[in-house]
């Protein structure tokens, strides 16, 4: 990504919080902010074949586990507030599911509302996000996208866990925060290492918000809740028979 030129935003997109809360989909924007800040990156590239710059913004999953989430879920979304139509793309090369546009209005108005340019790190979640509803929204989105339901295997009822792994301890510590205020109990780990096979050193240094226990688990389930099927899934069938695997 290079530098954009100075008159790059020069035009008056027309997208707007105010639009959102006026159509009564505010809390859909909050979860799509989630989801953005799990799977989504946006910048800004200077395209050789048309010679101009274009904003990029672009989802990206695990085609296995994430496809019909992308399907039932991001998909619909994108369509709902920004009346975006694209077809998922499958990466077949690293197996991964995609959903990109260059549209100039949906991708400002995301830098507007706080949402990070280029690689996320150091990441403020974005004001709007100012109410115990949104905050709910906002962490079901980046939960269906970024976190894991996993189960500890015991003799008579599995044990849930909720975690995430981030590279970027100030967006771990807001989402700690958020979990505090719905009254839910994070545990979190700092400056954790994690294997890694791709880099020089062998792993990498993450930082881990974990909601351990059945309590955790079904106070989430009642004031946050998951829309992916992966978690939703899993759920059912631990509920159902106290196993995470039948």
């Amino acid at each position: 990504m290079e530098s954009k030129p100075e008159n790059f935003r020069s035009r008056k997109e027309p997208f707007s919080l105010k639009e959102f809360k006026e159509k009564n989909i505010l809390p859909l924007l909050a979860y799509e902010t989630g989801t953005h800040l799990g799977d989504g990156c946006l910048g800004y590239y200077f395209y050789k074949s048309d010679q101009a710059w274009k904003y990029c913004f672009q989802y990206t999953g695990d085609v296995i586990n994430e496809y019909d989430f992308y399907v039932t879920t991001v998909r619909p979304l994108l369509k709902k507030l920004y009346g975006l139509e694209k077809d998922i793309l499958i990466n077949k090369r690293d197996n991964t599911c995609i959903i990109s546009t260059r549209r100039r209005d949906i991708c400002i108005f995301k830098e507007d509302i706080g949402l990070p340019v280029g690689k996320k790190k150091n990441v403020i979640i974005p004001p709007f996000i100012n109410s115990k509803k949104l905050q709910a929204n906002l962490l079901r989105g980046f939960a269906d996208t970024d976190f894991s339901l996993s189960f500890r295997i015991q003799k008579k009822k599995d044990y849930p866990i909720i975690s995430t792994k981030l590279a970027d301890p100030i967006l771990l510590s807001q989402l700690y925060i958020l979990c505090k205020n719905r009254g839910l109990r994070p545990y979190v780990l700092f400056n954790r290492k994690n294997k890694n096979i791709n880099i020089k050193e062998g792993y990498s240094i993450v930082h881990e918000l974990c909601l351990y226990g059945q309590e955790n688990l079904y106070k989430w389930m009642e004031i946050i809740g998951f829309w992916s099927s992966k978690h939703l899934t899993k759920f059912l069938l631990w509920e159902k028979t106290g196993k995470a695997f039948p």
